[in-house]
């Protein structure tokens, strides 16, 4: 069976409507079990893993640790406090959050984790990068080498590809943490980079 556009986009419509009730009823009523229930339902039926999180939180069992972690990473991008999370989840006054729940907020994937180990080491490398070009530059200059502009050529594409290299998986974690406009940035300057770096390739 094939859908049409027209089919889709009105589904589409549909759900936001239907989103948007929901939402609003748990704004005037938290306490609304079944709005909540109804809402994390749609949510995750549309593969909304973050928002299923967002809204299953407030009770115990309703979000799936899947969920769970991507509401977290969610939480991570906006630079959310205790206080925003229980804001955007529209948690009734005096809710507790498991600890079964609070450990899957805070639980990064496995390549979330590896990038936030790997970071500070890759600028780490683009630093020491640019003090050995620098230095490298210096002494030939200063002894008079001959192929002084090469050696800087040299060490100046070493330093960009450890810059984009650097850049990109910055990105990566950015997006990892659902902070898009910092996702942006990065690719931004991995491209500046790219095309600083093609310039300077001998042809």
């Amino acid at each position: 069976m094939t859908i049409s556009s027209g089919e889709a986009d009105a589904d589409a419509s549909q759900f936001r409507v239907r989103i948007a009730l929901l939402k609003s009823q748990l704004a005037k009523d938290p306490e609304d079990e079944g709005a909540r229930r109804e809402l994390v339902a749609s949510y995750r039926a549309a593969r909304h893993l973050d928002q299923a999180g967002r809204f299953g939180i407030a009770i115990d069992g309703l979000a799936t640790r899947t969920e769970l972690r991507a509401y977290g990473a969610m939480l991570r991008g906006l630079g959310a406090d205790d206080n925003r999370m229980r804001s955007l989840s529209r948690l009734p006054l005096g809710t507790e959050i498991s600890t079964d729940a609070r450990e899957a907020l805070d639980a990064k994937s496995d390549s979330e984790g590896l990038l936030s180990s790997a970071l500070p080491v890759l600028w780490v490398i683009v630093f020491v990068a640019i003090v050995v070009a620098l230095l490298a530059t210096f002494v030939t200059a200063l002894v008079g080498f001959a192929a002084t502009q090469g050696v800087a050529v040299v060490f100046s594409i070493i330093v960009i590809a450890s810059g984009v290299i650097s850049s990109v998986c910055t990105g990566i974690w950015a997006a990892m943490q659902k902070s898009w406009r910092a996702a942006a940035i990065w690719g931004l300057i991995a491209a500046a980079l790219l095309i600083v770096g093609s310039l300077l390739v001998p042809r």
